[in-house]
């Protein structure tokens, strides 16, 4: 597996990165001005409580908890043999217990089932106009303003 690379958004040539060595140590490495400052040599179970802390502070903390019909969710493994829903966004509709669990509510009056998803942040987080985006583009291209307006109550839990 690759390393995992996370950029500085100010300086191109700062950079943090982690990666797991042959003996299975994660290591994460800073790097200022594409040169290596500091190593870091955490346990696995330390790297993980610093992953959740992450995902908190940028509005992810529902990543532990299990998903379940009415979570807003993006779909990140469609099927073995198709990725076309990949990082759509919708509502779960219906859990299964089969190999494709999930039945995702995608907008549009389209529906999907697919093998995994990851819960995300609801739409009513956020300006009321990047909510009504994000009800434009779960009710499609052909949608009307009402149908705009009633995915916006939907998304919203109304």
């Amino acid at each position: 597996m690759p390393d995992a690379r996370l950029n500085c958004g100010y300086e191109g040539g700062d950079y943090v990165t982690g990666s797991v060595d042959a003996d299975g140590d994660f290591i994460l490495r800073a790097y200022k001005d594409h040169f290596q400052a500091s190593t870091v040599m955490p346990s696995h179970d330390a790297v993980r409580t610093f992953a959740r802390q992450i995902l908190a502070l940028v509005g992810d903390a529902t990543a532990d908890e299990p998903v379940k019909v009415g979570d807003f969710v993006e779909v990140t493994k469609d099927r073995e043999y198709d990725t076309s829903d990949v990082g759509k966004r919708g509502r779960v509709t219906q859990i299964d217990s089969d190999d494709i669990p999930y039945r995702v509510d995608i907008g549009g009056g389209e529906s999907t089932w697919v093998m995994e998803v990851r819960k995300v942040a609801s739409t009513t987080s956020g300006s009321r106009a990047e909510r009504l985006d994000e009800a434009r583009r779960v009710a499609g291209p052909g949608a009307t303003s009402a149908d705009v307006l009633a995915y916006a109550k939907y998304l919203d839990g109304e």
